[in-house]
């Protein structure tokens, strides 16, 4: 039996959630019909999740172009989840100190299936044109944080999200690259990207691991592509950053012995 034929299971509310969801930095206001093209869902479904949403606070309407955007209600419960999370706290002091030795912006993320999170963010946001923020969700593959919850999940899960992700068009060269970069990654502690995400950008991202070993999110630090080198990241940033991984993740309980094999000094 399904999670879909368990008498537990709300559909409704999981279709609701599945229209919350389809918004995105690239897209934060759609039409019903893109609603429902995104969605997969019949406009008849969209147009009745959509009236309960507005009317309920958790989506707003704009009739000047007939579009829909998540309301102050959605945000509110986006940002209380966050706040509520103790890897937000626990991280928020080492975030300051790594944005602070950088100069750069530091983010830490979180895995939803083929999309990152981002729960945390502290600096200098100087890459304003991609307009990340607290609550963005972005594509696994191309981001530094993605790639390094990618690689560094265990073996099984990572063969099984590499596999979907060699599956589609878009995602299918990033895959095969890391593939190819895994046994650098998985020695070192870290990835770094180069332009993946968008032409401005490179990064450098750590795992982060949380009570018996699990991995739990990713570290990162973003750099204008067009002031430094791939190889000036690696010597400039990576000691900081997984410093502040390893500090992290003894936090939040990984034992001293796995975060050593896994963040190397």
């Amino acid at each position: 039996m399904t999670f879909q034929e368990d008498r537990r299971f709300i559909s409704a509310l999981s279709r609701g959630l599945d229209v919350l969801s389809a918004f995105s930095p690239e897209k934060p206001r759609m039409t019903l019909s893109e609603l429902a093209r995104k969605t997969s869902l019949p406009k008849s479904t969209v147009v009745r999740i959509l009236f309960t949403l507005v009317e309920t606070g958790y989506m707003s309407f704009q009739s000047s172009d007939n579009t829909f955007a998540p309301g102050p209600k959605a945000m509110t419960l986006g940002l209380s989840v966050v706040a509520s999370m103790d890897l937000v706290s626990l991280a928020t002091p080492y975030l300051e100190s790594l944005s602070k030795k950088t100069g750069r912006t530091v983010n830490i993320g979180v895995r939803d299936d083929l999309s990152v999170i981002y729960c945390a963010r502290v600096g200098a946001h100087q890459l304003l044109t991609l307009n990340i923020q607290v609550g963005s969700r972005l594509q696994l593959h191309n981001t530094a944080i993605g790639r390094a919850l990618v690689c560094f999940s265990p073996p099984d899960e990572r063969d099984a999200l590499l596999t979907r992700l060699g599956a589609e068009p878009e995602s299918r060269q990033s895959a095969l690259d890391i593939r190819k970069d895994l046994a650098t990654t998985l020695a070192r502690g870290f990835v770094v990207t180069d332009r993946t995400l968008a032409q401005s950008v490179r990064a450098i991202a750590a795992p982060i691991w949380k009570r018996d070993n699990q991995l739990a999110a990713a570290i990162n630090v973003a750099f204008l592509a067009e002031t430094i080198t791939v190889e000036e990241i690696v010597a400039s940033t990576a000691p900081d950053l997984l410093d502040a991984a390893r500090s992290i993740s003894l936090l939040l309980g990984a034992t001293r012995d796995h975060v050593n094999d896994h963040l190397p000094r």
